[in-house]
């Protein structure tokens, strides 16, 4: 919206001699409504072509003059129609949390909001900050390891639920976050053990041989059963 208070006025000073530019307005309502028009068109031809084809993601984040936090999501795929690779613009959207983890579930959202699914994303590509790029914390290390997750979960027959977290200020997500981990206890054992030979990490060798102690399991099963009493 703001380029859009600059760009008329930019264009009449590069050809001032133009009778058509010094006619064109189209300020910040102007521009509103066009979005609004053409957005819904444009949605809809993107996504039914990512329904179909392989695509890769392209992301970069950027601040705007009021010191807004602002996520381009690009996709790349191949046109049939057209037969060419081309790049569309799929999400231009504000975010709060710019750390890997809040990055990742946003593209993930906007994916899932057109109805596309995950399983046709192959590639991503940022630059190279860490938190993008970061090996072990960065969004692409944070995107393989979901879908490695699934494959575990998938390969021990359980639901693809996503783990959950227990808030500080909300008492009754502990119970829930409690279950959803015991539910989810296999595949996690699987999942940091191939977070100890893959990545060679210290952390994950911790976690996989507290999820290995019976006595861990014991104490969550029985803080999932308490957890109502807590609660209350």
């Amino acid at each position: 919206m703001i380029l859009m208070d600059h760009l008329p006025k930019l264009l009449i000073s590069a050809a001032p001699d133009s009778q058509i530019l010094k006619t064109v307005t189209c300020s910040r309502t102007k521009t509103t409504s066009l979005l609004k028009n053409f957005q819904a068109d444009s949605e809809r031809s993107i996504s039914c072509i990512l329904k179909e084809n392989k695509f890769s993601v392209i992301i970069d984040e950027t601040t705007d003059v009021s010191i807004k936090k602002s996520l381009a999501i690009l996709v790349r795929c191949t046109d049939l129609d057209l037969q060419k690779v081309r790049d569309r613009l799929l999400a231009l959207v504000e975010v709060n949390d710019l750390t890997a983890e809040g990055i990742l579930e946003q593209i993930l959202a906007d994916i899932k909001n057109l109805c596309i699914p995950i399983p046709n994303l192959i590639g991503f590509a940022a630059d190279n900050a860490a938190v993008m790029m970061g090996k072990y914390n960065g969004v692409q290390a944070n995107s393989r390891r979901i879908g490695e997750f699934k494959e575990f979960q998938e390969y021990v027959r359980l639901k693809p639920h996503k783990l959950l977290r227990a808030s500080q200020t909300r008492w009754l997500s502990l119970k829930a976050a409690v279950k959803r981990t015991l539910e989810q206890w296999p595949a996690l054992v699987l999942h940091f053990n191939a977070a100890i030979l893959e990545d060679n990490l210290v952390a994950a060798s911790t976690i996989h041989n507290a999820l290995n102690n019976i006595v861990y399991k014991l104490y969550i099963t029985f803080l999932a059963c308490i957890c109502h009493l807590l609660q209350n």
